[in-house]
């Protein structure tokens, strides 16, 4: 996904972030799966204008757990 956040530049208004184990997007917490999250964030610091985040999660009990792992990792406040 970080070609796509290069891609879209300027553009890139708001991002949709769920987690996925490869080719199946099954929406769980970052944190889990395959998503490499400091290449997409590196190609966000690159931006001018950063994008909204919205957590795409399949369980809403998940919420606090993806944003907990986001903000741990320095991607977020």
């Amino acid at each position: 996904p970080d070609p796509w956040v290069r891609d879209a530049g300027p553009l890139l208004a708001h991002m949709h972030i769920p987690a996925s184990d490869g080719p199946s997007a099954r929406h769980w917490a970052p944190g889990l799966g395959e998503v490499n999250w400091n290449a997409i964030f590196e190609e966000i610091d690159a931006l001018e204008k950063k994008p909204r985040f919205i957590l795409e999660l399949k369980k809403h009990a998940d919420i606090e757990s993806g944003a907990a792992y986001l903000a741990q990792m320095g991607y977020v406040e």
